[in-house]
C-alpha cells in the first residue's frame, strides 16, 4: 500500500474532506499550494470575490466580521471554502 503524503494525511484529518477517496484526495492535492503568510497579514477580505480556499497547517488566524472579531481558527481549519462554491 502507498505511504500517505504529509498533505494527504491533513486532508483526510479534516472533516470536510474525511469521506473522500485516495484518488479524490490526490486530485486535490495536486491543486494546493503552500503558502508562507506573514504574521499580522490579511489574505482574505469580507466582501472581495474570493477564488480560492485555505487550510491553515500551523499557525493560528482570527476571522473578522463587519470588523467584529468572530473566531480564532488553527491548524485543520479551512477558511474561504465558500468561494469555491
Amino acid at each position: 500500500m502507498a505511504k500517505q503524503t504529509p498533505r494527504a494525511s491533513i486532508l483526510s484529518s479534516i472533516p470536510m474532506f474525511s469521506g473522500l477517496s485516495k484518488k479524490e484526495l490526490a486530485s486535490i492535492q495536486r491543486m494546493m499550494s503552500k503558502i508562507p503568510i506573514d504574521a499580522g497579514s490579511e489574505f482574505i477580505k469580507q466582501g472581495t470575490v474570493g477564488r480560492e480556499a485555505f487550510i491553515i497547517v500551523s499557525g493560528n488566524a482570527s476571522v473578522w466580521k463587519d470588523d467584529k472579531l468572530v473566531a480564532s481558527v488553527g491548524p485543520g481549519s479551512v477558511i474561504g471554502e465558500m468561494a469555491l462554491l
